[in-house]
C-alpha cells in the first residue's frame, strides 16, 4: 500500500501548463515534469485559527507542483484561494531550499509500506509564524513534519501527532501575536 494521492482539478492543470511559459521560457518541459508527479494541495491556517483542537480548520488555499533535480528543485504553485476566481499560477522557484521538502515528500510518496497506508500527503503552511510542513492526514489521525521553521518548538523532519503539533506551535504563535500588539510610535522630530 501507499499514500493516497489526491488529484488537482483540470483548470488547475490547465493554468499551470498555460502559465508556466510566463516563468520559464527556455524551458520547454517544465509543465510536463511538474505535471508529472501530479500535485500536493497546500493548505493554510491563520494564526488567529491555530487554538482549534484539529488541522480541519486548514483551507485548501494551492496546489504546489515539483520536479526533483538535485538540490536545485523546480516548483510551481497554482493558487486555488479564492472560488470565484480561476485557478492562477503564482510562483516558480528553482530554489535549493525547497529540495528537503520535496525529498521528504517524495519518500513519503513512494513508500509501499503499510506505515502510509490511508494517508493523504498535503503541505500545512502558517504564514504568520514562517512555518511549513508536510501533513499526511487520514479520518482517524494526522502527522505533521516541519520542513521549514524559525521556530526552536520544532524539529525539522520529526514527525508530531496533530494535537502535539498545535500544542507546540501555541507559545511561537502567542509571542509573535503579543509583539504585534506593540504600538511603536516614532520619536518626534526636532
Amino acid at each position: 500500500m501507499a499514500l493516497d494521492k489526491l488529484a488537482p482539478s483540470a483548470e488547475v492543470v490547465a493554468a499551470l501548463r498555460s502559465q508556466i511559459k510566463l516563468f520559464t521560457p527556455d524551458d520547454n518541459d517544465a509543465a510536463t515534469r511538474l505535471g508529472a508527479a501530479g500535485g500536493v494541495p497546500v493548505y493554510t491556517i491563520g494564526l488567529t485559527q491555530t487554538n482549534a483542537a484539529t488541522l480541519e480548520i486548514a483551507k485548501l488555499t494551492s496546489w504546489r507542483f515539483f520536479s526533483p533535480n538535485g538540490d536545485r528543485t523546480l516548483t510551481a504553485e497554482v493558487s486555488v484561494a479564492k472560488k470565484d476566481v480561476a485557478p492562477k499560477l503564482v510562483s516558480v522557484s528553482h530554489d535549493g531550499k525547497k529540495a528537503d521538502a520535496v525529498r521528504i515528500a517524495s519518500n513519503f510518496l513512494n513508500d509501499s509500506s503499510d506505515r502510509t497506508n490511508g494517508y493523504t500527503l498535503r503541505v500545512l503552511r502558517i504564514p504568520g509564524i514562517l512555518l511549513e510542513a508536510l501533513w499526511l492526514h487520514s479520518a482517524n489521525d494526522d502527522i505533521v513534519i516541519p520542513t521549514y521553521s524559525k521556530s526552536p518548538e520544532l524539529e525539522k523532519e520529526r514527525q508530531y501527532r496533530a494535537d502535539e503539533f498545535l500544542k507546540r506551535i501555541q507559545p511561537v504563535i502567542s509571542r509573535f501575536l503579543k509583539f504585534d500588539q506593540i504600538k511603536y510610535e516614532p520619536p518626534g522630530l526636532v
